[in-house]
C-alpha cells in the first residue's frame, strides 16, 4: 500500500516500541477502520529499528489455536515451542570436541539401531565440524537435525558439542536441562580437553555423567490435563522466548488483527507480556476499532494491562487531502488533476486502501472515460477492477480457499501444476495488486478484496467450489478445515461427519476452543438425542475453558429435548460452582436416574454428589458415596479417576479431622499418579501433603513435599499452583516461629502471583505476608498489606481469605485506637460468616469483637474472662490469642507469660520470639 502522511505516527509507534524495549510497555496497539492503513504502518515503523520481527495473523470463523503465535514463532524458529508434547524419547547422549571427534556417549540398550547409530555419529561429526565450529562462541550454539524418526539436537559450548538423539520434539524444558548438563561438563573437564593426547579413560567421568542423565530421563514422560496443559505451553514458549533474547537484539512480534484473536492465544499474549517485561521484546497488535468490543476476552486482557499500565494505544484517523494526492502521484506516476484528488478524496474519506482501489482503477481505465464512472463505493471499485484481470476464475478459487492462499489445494481444484498456478499469481500481483507474495507464501492484498471477490461468485458455482476444497482437505485428513467448507457448501452430512471427526481429534490433543466450535457446528447439523449429546459435550468443554454463561445455556438447551445424564452433570457441576448446593445435588441425582444413557457420565454423578453432601455436612453420606465412586472407578480402569477419589476421600478425612486417615489416602493416590506419571496430580498431591504433615507437627517431611511440589509445578509450567505451595511452606515456617523463612516463601509466591496475574493468589499473598508482619508488631506494615489484599481477594470472591484480612485489620485498628474503623470492619465480616459457616473464623470474631468492645469500655475483664474459658476448654492457640490481646491493651505481664504458654501449647510459635523480647 502507498504510504504518505503518516510521519507523526511513525514517530510516535516507534518511540512506544523503544520504550518497550526497555521494559516500560507490554504491548503497542494500533486500532481504526479497515483500510486505515494500520499493518502498513507497523511494517514502516519497524523497517525504520534495529530489530527481529516475526509476524502472525489472527483468523476469521475462530481459527485454531495459538495460530498467530504458531505463525509468528515459526519465523524465528521457535514453531516447537507451541507444541504440546512432553519431553522426548531420549535414546542417545554424545560428547564431541569442535571439531566433531566423539569423546563419550551414553544410550539405551538395543534403542538404537547399530547401522542407524553409525549413520548419526557420521552426521553429527560432520554437522558440528562443517556447521557447529564457526559459530559456536558467536552465541549461537543451538541446532537440529532430523534423521528419520529421530532428531539430533546439538548444544555446542566453548571446547565440548552435547547431542541428543531422541524420537520426538525436544522442549525448553529439556534444552534448559541440556545446557546445564553442557555447563558441568565444561567446568568439570574443560582443563582435560586443552591437553588432551587421545586417552579416552581420561573422558570416563563425562560418561558416567551422560549415563546419570539418561537414567534420569524417564521421569520426563508424563501426561497432563488441559488446564497444565495450557501453562505447560505458556511456559515453554516464554522460554523459548528468553533463550531466543539472550542474543540481545530486540524482538518485535506482530500480531493481526487480534479482534479475531482465539482465548488460548490471549491467555498466552497476556502470560508473555508479564513475564517478559525486562527483556527486549514488544508485541504490537493491530484491530479494527469497530470489531474490537466483540471480543469479550481480547477487551478483558486490554482492561487488565491498563490497569498495569502496560498498553500503550495509538488510534489512526483518516488521511488529510494532501496525503491523497500523495498516492495518487505515486500511483498513477505524475501529477493528478486537482479535480480527480477532490473526487477521490471526497469518496475514501480519508481511508488509504479507498485511495489505493480507486487510484489503481483509474490507471487501467480507457482513454477518455471520465473519472466521474468510478462506482461510488469501495466494493463497487473492486467490482470494477476484477474486469480487468485476465484469470478471474483463478482468483475466484482462491478466494474460496481463503485469504491466506492454499497453493497446493488451489492447484488440485483447478487441475493445474502448483508451477502453473504460482506464475499466473505473480502475474495478477504485477498487474493488479490484488494479490501478493510473500516469503510464507501468497496471499490477498486485504480481506476486504478477498471478500468482495468470494462475493462477486455465483452462488451454486461458489457452493460447489466450497464442496471441492471440502473433499481435498477432508482426503488429506484436514478435517477441521474440510468441516468448514463443506458447511459453507451446503453439504451438512458431510460437514457433520467432519466436524466429528475434527472435534474429537482436537480434544484428544486438548484444543478445547476448537474443539467446542466443531461440536458446536456438529450440534446444529444435527436433530434430537443426538444434538442434546452434542449439546451437552460442547457445554462440558465451555466449564473446561471457563465459558459457563454459554455452557449454562448449552445444557438448558439439550435438557429441552428430554432428561440427560450428560447434560444434568455438567449443570450440577455449574451450580456447584455457583455455589447452589442443593440444586446441584438434585441435578446429579437427576443423572443418576436419567433415562437417556451415559454410564460415564453417571459414575460422575456420584462424585458431584459426594461434593454437595459435604457442603451440606453430611460427611458420611459424601464418604459413602466417594467409595461407590472409587469402586467402579477402579473396576474401568480409570487410573486418573481413581486418582482423584483417593485424593476426594483424603479431602474429606481432612475435613473431619482424621488428619491420619487423610496423610494415607493422599499417599495412595500419590503411588498411583507417579507409577501413571500423571506429574499434575503428582505436584497436587505433594502441596496436600505439605499441609497436612505440617498439620501432624511432621515439619521437615512437610517442607521437603512442599518443595517436591514447587519442583513438579515448575516442570510443567504451573506458575500461579508454585505460589500457592510457597504460601503453604511459609505457614509452615511462620508457625514454626522462623519468620525469615516465611517472608521468604511469601514474597515469592507474590513474586509468581505478579508475574501470571493471578489476583487471588496475589490477595492470599499480600495477606500473609500482612498477619506475619502483625505477629513481628510491625502493624503499619500489617495494615498497608491487608489492605492492599482486599482489592483482589474481592474480585476474585476469595471470601474465606477476605474475611480473615478483615479480621486482622480490625485487629490492628483496635490496637491503634480506631474503634469506630474496626467496627465497620466486623460489620463487613458479619455479613460473610452467615454463608461461610467456619466455626475458626466465627471463635476469631468473637474474639476480636470483645477486644473492640473492650476497647470501647476500657474494661478488658470479659476478654479476660474468654482467655481463661478457651484454655480450660483445650482451645490452646485461641487463649494464645486472647491472652496476648488482652497483654498488648493492658501490659498486663501474667496474660503475656499466658500466651507465650498457649502458644507453646499449640506448637504456633511465631508471635513467640515477640513475646520473650
Amino acid at each position: 500500500m502507498a504510504f504518505t502522511g503518516r510521519s507523526a505516527e511513525v514517530e510516535r509507534l516507534a518511540s512506544a516500541v523503544l520504550s518497550s524495549f526497555q521494559g516500560e510497555t507490554g504491548l503497542v496497539l494500533v486500532t481504526g477502520e479497515p483500510g486505515i492503513g494500520k499493518s502498513t504502518l507497523v511494517e514502516r515503523t519497524l523497517e525504520r529499528i534495529d530489530c527481529t520481527v516475526a509476524r502472525g495473523s489472527c483468523l476469521p470463523e475462530g481459527g485454531l489455536e495459538y495460530a498467530p503465535f504458531a505463525e509468528a514463532l515459526r519465523e524465528i524458529d521457535l514453531e516447537r515451542t507451541i507444541r504440546y508434547s512432553p519431553d522426548p524419547d531420549l535414546q542417545a547422549l554424545l560428547v564431541t570436541d569442535s571439531s566433531g571427534i566423539l569423546l563419550a556417549w551414553a544410550g539405551r540398550e538395543m534403542t538404537v539401531d547399530p547401522d542407524i547409530f553409525t549413520s548419526m555419529l557420521s552426521a553429527v561429526g560432520m554437522f558440528v565440524a562443517d556447521s557447529l565450529a564457526p559459530v559456536s562462541t558467536g552465541g549461537e550454539y543451538l541446532r537440529e537435525l532430523k534423521y528419520g524418526d529421530y532428531t539430533l539436537f546439538i548444544t555446542a559450548g566453548e571446547g565440548f558439542t552435547l547431542v541428543a538423539i531422541m524420537k520426538g520434539h525436544a522442549s525448553e524444558y529439556l534444552v534448559t536441562d541440556l545446557e546445564d548438563l553442557l555447563s558441568r561438563i565444561e567446568d568439570t573437564h574443560s582443563h582435560v580437553l586443552e591437553a588432551w593426547n587421545g586417552d579416552m579413560d581420561k573422558m570416563k567421568g563425562v560418561q558416567s555423567m551422560l549415563e546419570r542423565f539418561i537414567e534420569e530421563s524417564g521421569e520426563r514422560t508424563y501426561s497432563l490435563d488441559q488446564k497444565h496443559r495450557a501453562e505447560w505451553i505458556h511456559t515453554n514458549v516464554m522460554r523459548g522466548l528468553e533463550r531466543y533474547l539472550r542474543g540481545g537484539r530486540p524482538l518485535a512480534v506482530v500480531l493481526e488483527d487480534i479482534h479475531w484473536m482465539d482465548e488460548a492465544s490471549v491467555a498466552l499474549l497476556h502470560h508473555l507480556i508479564r513475564g517478559l517485561r525486562s527483556l527486549p521484546v514488544c508485541f504490537v497488535a493491530t484491530a479494527r476499532s469497530d470489531e474490537l468490543p466483540r471480543n469479550a476476552a481480547v477487551m478483558q486482557l486490554l482492561n487488565h494491562l491498563k490497569r498495569e499500565e502496560a498498553v500503550e494505544t495509538l488510534h489512526l484517523g483518516p488521511l488529510s487531502a494532501d496525503s491523497t494526492r500523495a498516492i495518487l502521484e505515486e500511483i498513477l506516476g505524475g501529477g493528478v488533476d486537482p479535480a480527480i484528488v477532490d473526487l477521490v478524496h471526497g469518496r475514501a474519506e480519508g481511508v488509504p486502501l479507498y485511495v489505493e482501489e480507486m487510484a489503481r482503477l483509474l490507471s487501467r481505465m480507457p482513454p477518455g472515460e471520465s473519472p466521474d464512472m468510478i462506482p461510488p463505493t469501495m466494493e463497487g471499485v473492486v467490482l470494477r477492477r476484477l474486469e480487468f484481470v485476465e484469470n478471474r476464475e483463478l482468483l475466484e478459487v482462491c478466494s474460496v480457499c481463503g485469504y491466506e492462499i492454499d497453493v497446493q489445494a488451489v492447484a488440485e481444484v483447478m487441475g493445474m501444476r502448483r508451477l502453473g498456478v504460482l506464475r499466473a499469481l505473480r502475474k495478477v500481483a504485477e498487474e493488479t495488486g490484488l494479490v501478493e507474495m510473500h516469503r510464507e507464501g501468497v496471499r490477498f492484498h486485504h480481506r476486504f478484496e478477498r471478500d468482495v471477490v468470494y462475493g462477486s461468485i455465483p452462488p451454486p458455482l461458489r457452493e460447489e467450489y466450497e464442496v471441492v476444497f471440502g473433499e481435498y482437505y477432508e482426503e488429506k485428513g484436514d478435517f477441521y478445515r474440510a468441516a468448514i467448507h463443506y458447511h459453507k457448501g451446503g453439504d451438512a452430512e458431510r460437514a457433520r461427519e467432519c466436524a466429528l471427526r475434527a472435534a474429537s481429534a482436537l480434544e484428544g490433543e486438548f484444543a478445547y476452543p476448537s474443539a467446542l466450535h466443531m461440536y458446536r457446528m456438529a450440534a446444529d447439523l444435527s436433530e434430537g438425542e443426538e444434538r442434546a449429546r452434542l449439546l451437552a459435550r460442547a457445554g462440558r468443554l465451555c466449564m473446561v475453558i471457563g465459558r459457563w454463561d454459554e455452557a449454562h445455556e448449552m445444557f438448558q438447551e439439550a435438557l429441552k429435548m428430554g432428561e440427560s445424564a450428560d447434560a444434568l452433570v455438567g449443570l450440577g457441576n455449574l451450580l456447584l460452582r455457583e455455589g447452589r448446593t442443593e440444586e446441584a445435588a438434585e441435578a446429579f441425582r437427576g443423572a443418576l436416574s436419567a433415562p437417556s444413557f451415559s454410564e460415564s457420565e453417571k459414575i460422575r454423578a456420584k462424585y458431584g454428589l459426594a461434593v454437595c453432601s459435604v457442603r451440606m455436612g453430611d460427611v458420611e453420606g459424601a464418604e459413602r458415596l466417594m467409595e461407590e465412586y472409587l469402586e467402579e472407578v477402579s473396576g474401568r480402569g480409570w487410573k486418573r479417576a481413581v486418582a482423584e477419589a483417593l485424593m476426594g476421600m483424603g479431602g474429606l478425612r481432612w475435613y473431619a479431622g482424621d488428619l491420619d486417615g487423610a496423610r494415607e489416602y493422599y499417599e495412595k493416590a500419590l503411588r498411583i499418579s507417579e507409577e501413571e506419571r500423571m506429574l499434575d496430580l503428582v505436584g497436587e498431591i505433594n502441596h496436600n501433603l505439605c499441609v497436612v504433615l505440617g498439620r501432624l507437627g511432621m515439619y521437615e517431611e512437610a517442607v521437603k513435599r512442599g518443595e517436591r511440589s514447587v519442583e513438579i509445578k515448575e516442570k510443567i509450567g504451573a506458575i500461579s499452583e508454585i505460589g500457592t505451595t510457597h504460601n503453604s511452606i511459609g505457614r509452615i515456617h511462620f508457625s514454626r516461629g522462623q519468620m525469615e523463612e516465611a517472608e521468604s516463601h511469601y514474597r515469592k509466591a507474590l513474586g509468581y502471583a505478579r508475574k501470571v496475574g493471578d489476583a487471588r493468589l496475589e490477595g492470599i499473598s499480600l495477606s500473609n505476608l500482612g498477619i506475619l508482619h502483625y505477629y513481628l508488631g510491625r502493624f503499619d506494615e500489617a495494615l498497608k498489606c491487608l489492605r492492599e489484599a482486599l482489592q483482589p481477594l474481592t474480585r476474585t470472591g476469595d471470601r474465606f481469605a477476605e474475611t480473615e484480612a478483615r479480621l486482622y485489620i480490625a485487629t490492628i485498628l483496635g490496637i491503634q485506637g480506631d474503634v469506630k474503623g474496626a467496627s465497620e470492619e466486623l460489620s463487613a465480616v458479619e455479613r460473610f460468616l452467615m454463608d461461610l459457616r467456619r466455626e475458626d473464623l466465627e471463635t476469631w470474631f468473637t474474639i476480636v469483637s470483645t477486644f473492640i468492645a473492650a476497647r470501647k469500655k476500657s474494661d478488658y475483664g470479659h476478654l479476660l474472662y474468654m482467655a481463661d474459658y478457651f484454655r480450660r476448654e483445650g482451645k490452646f492457640l485461641y487463649a494464645g490469642i486472647t491472652y496476648h490481646l488482652h497483654h498488648i491493651a493492658t501490659g498486663n505481664g501474667d496474660s503475656r507469660q499466658r500466651a507465650l504458654e498457649m502458644y507453646e501449647r499449640d506448637d504456633f510459635l511465631a508471635p513467640v520470639a515477640l513475646l520473650r523480647r
